[in-house]
């Protein structure tokens, strides 16, 4: 049967001129595609894009820190000790005369590395577990969801301070710590999702004509992956800037005189009253931050679940 026998111009069947002189461009039409999908995040949750621009701004001071600091955050100033908030000093000034404004933009970029950082590191070990033991099932799956049940037995922060002591204190140990403890939860999760669409049609079709287990996993069921893992690493950077600043709090984060949240609540603990502005300030920077990455975490699920996205 031809074009004419089906009632349709052959002309029509032709495609537009435009389209034959202007090929596919993955380059083009990555940024086409980020832009609509950012439109439909702001209209769909105006309030988690509120909150993206409150964690975009925090992460872009942490990031110009040498340029938005007015002082040195690590130089004392023994003429101005523990000055309340004025002109000069946005934050008032610490127990050696430090500028606490300074430390505290310092002190972001210092937890906002480490708890990106480990988040990446955590995410994406636990990601391979979960993606390796859903598909390939056995004594691996056996073997790895065991051991993610023992890590998951131990509450969060003590795993990570246990893991602190055994390694040693200091930035690389803390980002170890925090990287561990986000495995399980990771690797859970994905899991779950392999396991639901490894028995799909289109998986065994790929098996049926040869393809290879890696080409299976990373054409046809990684993608699968990544909108949950979008909204896991969102949502444990909140988890990790509070582990990190309890680690910090309790001199078992970074080395001083260097500046984080939980460092500066640690050194100001035993001065809270009267000197008030050395806790509030770095503790709202903290609550923040983490709400921030918490509320962002939530409207992706919101988007990117299918659940949810068809009741939006």
């Amino acid at each position: 049967m031809n074009s004419n026998d089906m009632g349709l111009a052959p002309e029509k069947l032709a495609l537009p001129r435009q389209a034959l002189e202007q090929p596919f461009d993955p380059a083009t039409r990555f940024p086409e595609r980020m832009s609509r999908g950012l439109r439909r995040f702001a209209r769909q949750r105006p309030v988690a894009t509120f909150w993206l621009g409150v964690a975009v701004v925090m992460v872009l001071v942490a990031v110009l820190a040498p340029v938005i600091a007015p002082d040195n955050p690590n130089q004392p100033d023994f003429l101005n000790i523990q000055a309340p908030p004025s002109g000069e000093a946005w934050f008032g000034t610490d127990q050696m005369g430090r500028d606490t404004f300074s430390r505290a933009v310092y002190g972001g970029r210092v937890s906002l590395f480490i708890a990106i950082a480990s988040v990446s590191t955590g995410t994406a070990v636990g990601g391979i577990f979960g993606i390796l033991g859903g598909y390939l099932g056995g004594k691996f799956d056996l073997l790895t969801q065991r051991f993610l049940e023992v890590l998951m037995a131990i509450p969060t922060l003590v795993l990570a301070i246990l893991l602190v002591m055994g390694i040693g204190a200091g930035a690389p140990a803390v980002i170890i710590a925090i990287a561990i403890t986000r495995i399980p939860t990771t690797s859970r999760v994905l899991r779950a999702v392999v396991l639901s669409v490894r028995e799909s049609q289109y998986v065994d079709s790929a098996r049926s004509i040869g393809a290879s287990p890696l080409r299976i996993i990373f054409i046809h069921i990684a993608p699968h992956t990544f909108a949950p893992f979008i909204v896991i690493f969102t949502a444990s950077l909140g988890t990790a800037i509070l582990i990190e600043a309890s680690l910090a709090f309790l001199g078992l984060g970074v080395a001083p005189p260097t500046a984080s949240w939980g460092a500066m609540l640690g050194e100001a603990a035993v001065t809270l009253i009267p000197y008030w502005w050395l806790v509030a300030f770095p503790g709202l920077m903290i609550a923040i931050t983490v709400l921030a990455f918490n509320l962002l975490g939530d409207g992706l699920r919101d988007v990117l679940d299918p659940k949810t996205r068809d009741r939006l």
